[in-house]
Order: structure tokens, then C-alpha cells, then sequence
């Protein structure tokens, strides 16, 4: 999709057109390789289906220090977790480090115009 994005605003007016067009188009059917088979089993899931207020309760937000201190909450590994009955340390594992986040920050502040 950033590929398309790109072409759209780079290319000749038409010809950006088709090859947007195109290049969603082929991306959409390569993904369905693995979406597919993932809406499949997801009827056969053993969770509850959430309505959005729920979802939006059990979200990551309360856990987003997890995101930049990987075992905060402890791991199931030492047996030491203690973030809550409702989750587990798989669940929450979004680590992305330190670096990402300066990086991205770096990029804003001394991009070039």
C-alpha cells in the first residue's frame, strides 16, 4: 500500500492511476493467501467475540510500558507475572525497543524539506 501511495503521487497523472490500481489490486490478492485461511479458523476461535467498548477496555494502553520494557510485568518463563488475571505476557508482547521510537523522532526533526 505505501508502494501504491508513493506511485500516486509521484507518477504521470493517468499512468499513477493504473499502476495504483494495479499494485492494490496485486497486493490485495497476494494477502488473501493469508487472510483467507485466518477468517476460516477464526469462526472455530475459542474467545468470545468482543463488542467495542470491551475491546477498547482490554486494550494495550494500560500495558504500553511493555512496549519499551519488555518483561515489566514479568514473564510466564520465571513464573513472576503480575499484570493482571486478564492477560499474560504473550499477549502483551509488542516490544519495540528504544531505538525505533528516537529514530523516528530524529527523522521528523531533521528531515529536509
Amino acid at each position: 500500500m505505501t508502494v501504491a501511495l508513493y506511485m500516486l503521487f509521484r507518477l504521470p497523472r493517468w499512468a499513477n492511476l493504473w499502476l495504483t490500481l494495479g499494485s492494490l489490486g496485486l497486493g490485495t490478492a497476494i494477502a488473501l493467501v493469508q487472510v483467507l485461511p485466518a477468517l476460516h479458523y477464526l469462526s472455530q476461535s475459542h474467545r468470545q467475540p468482543l463488542s467495542l467498548s470491551e475491546s477498547l477496555a482490554f486494550g494495550l494502553k494500560q500495558y504500553a510500558i511493555a512496549w519499551f520494557v519488555p518483561n515489566f510485568y514479568g514473564n510466564s518463563l520465571a513464573d513472576n507475572w503480575w499484570g493482571g488475571t486478564r492477560t499474560n505476557d504473550i499477549e502483551i508482547g509488542v516490544y519495540v525497543g528504544l531505538l525505533v521510537p528516537f529514530l523516528l523522532v530524529t527523522a521528523v526533526v531533521l528531515r529536509r524539506d
